[in-house]
């Protein structure tokens, strides 16, 4: 027929396009019957196939005001980083064993008077309980995923465990759906100041609050922890855990595929008969800042005496570096990442890098009421608008704290009557726009309230 080339008529370089075009669609129908195989319970997770329990059924993230009323989620509780969980002894074949159960829930938390936000916690406690053992100690934790995304536990500096226990999906295990559970074995090695966190979407679930501290005390010459061990200053009077981390409150923070990255076919049939569902990955606006899950002024005061010795353990478990500046003292650095230093030395300002952990002491030496603050940026330390974010305060016994309370009282009514004026810092609760402004009450525009 005219116009219309036999195969031995057509052009070389048409030859050669004609074959590369149909040998590229047959791998690509190959690469999609493999990948629905290989890849199905990331597919499941990614795509909401079967998951426990379903949560919508198409690819579009519920609302936030959808997400808080539809899902039961409860409040946190109060999170103290210096209270270790206390485990279970069982014994396996004569060894002790520190069990430890933890859950992974959907929670509301409120960081700062009036901010709540949707976020997912262990146990309930946003930063996560800290778990303490001592070098050696064998530890088993077992993992129910009570939440509406898939979730690890990543043990974050331990050495002494295999890669199944490691937490990291795809490598090591398998993703932890929804409804399912998981035992993590390892043995506490080395010692040192450590951390645990979700390395499911890692950035994204560690903004959202799952991140814990794991602190693995020196065994002495008797077999039980050595807490003096590293020290410049002996035994530590007060040891403490400070955690830090950011969040981002205009972002839709809901479960998958909210934040699915670009995962392969729809359905059951080959990539190139299927439609792939595409969403943004996570892209935040940090514009809380918090340590050990809250913002001043929600930050406990740090009460001590004069003349103790105070440890310290910064760890750092956000996206951006925090430069913690204490007034009035300065720190003695001893411990970098839970390694002892070859030389301790002294600062009034540490810069602790995102998955950095530093140990410093200071000798309560100086009486009075003093301010602990995030120096990297007034972005850190007062989230650019509010009297908020990585702050604390030191506070001797039996100073006069006259000046703080009035601050306090102070910081509270701009809380309640001046707070999120900015489109960037939306209360996400089921009766506000998430991102949103605020109606500021007692106040009008062009003026404020007197």
């Amino acid at each position: 027929m005219y116009g219309v080339y036999q195969m031995d008529e057509l052009p070389g370089r048409m030859k050669i396009l004609l074959v590369f075009i149909v040998f590229s669609i047959l791998v690509m129908f190959v690469d999609g019957l493999m990948f629905d195989n290989y890849n199905s319970r990331p597919s499941m997770a990614m795509m909401h196939m079967e998951m426990k329990p379903v949560i919508t059924p198409d690819p579009v993230p519920p609302s936030q005001e959808e997400y808080l009323e539809n899902y039961g989620l409860t409040p946190t509780v109060p999170s103290d980083p210096d209270t270790p969980m206390v485990p279970d002894i069982v014994y396996d074949n004569g060894v002790p064993i520190k069990l430890y159960r933890i859950v992974a829930s959907n929670v509301v938390h409120e960081i700062r008077p009036g901010v709540k936000v949707s976020m997912i916690a262990f146990n309930g406690r946003i930063p996560a309980p800290t778990i303490r053992v001592t070098e050696g100690d064998h530890v088993r934790v077992l993992l129910f995923n009570n939440a509406t995304d898939p979730h690890t536990i990543h043990w974050h500096g331990i050495e002494n465990i295999t890669s199944e226990s490691d937490g990291v999906p795809d490598v090591g295990q398998e993703w932890v759906l929804p409804g399912e559970s998981f035992t993590y074995e390892f043995i506490a090695d080395p010692a040192g100041t450590r951390m645990y966190h979700c390395h499911v979407e890692a950035p994204h679930h560690m903004t959202m609050g799952m991140y814990g501290a794991l602190i693995v005390d020196p065994k002495g010459a008797d077999g039980t922890a050595d807490l003096a061990s590293g020290s410049v200053m002996g035994a530590a009077d007060k040891d403490s855990t400070f955690l830090f981390s950011e969040f981002d409150t205009s972002h839709p923070h809901v479960p998958l595929p909210g934040e699915m990255m670009p995962m392969g076919p729809d359905g059951s049939l080959p990539w190139l008969l299927s439609s792939p569902k595409f969403a943004m990955p996570f892209d935040p606006n940090l514009n809380e800042f918090l340590v050990n899950g809250k913002s001043f002024p929600a930050t406990p005061i740090y009460d001590v005496k004069e003349g103790q010795v105070v440890r310290w353990r910064l760890i750092n478990l956000g996206l951006t570096t925090h430069s913690i500046h204490i007034h009035g003292h300065h720190f003695t650095v001893t411990h970098r990442d839970g390694f002892a230093l070859p030389a301790p030395f002294e600062v009034d300002t540490l810069s602790v890098e995102p998955g950095e952990r530093y140990d410093v002491w200071f000798k309560a030496d100086n009486p009075g009421v003093w301010m602990i603050h995030d120096h990297a940026g007034m972005s850190a330390m007062a989230n650019g608008y509010d009297p908020a974010g990585v702050m604390w305060v030191i506070r001797y016994e039996g100073v006069n704290t006259d000046i703080l309370d009035a601050f306090l009282e102070r910081a509270a009514v701009y809380e309640r009557n001046i707070r999120h004026q900015d489109d960037d810092h939306g209360l996400q609760t089921p009766t506000s726009t998430v991102g949103g402004g605020m109606e500021m009450g007692g106040m009008a525009m062009g003026g404020g309230a007197h």
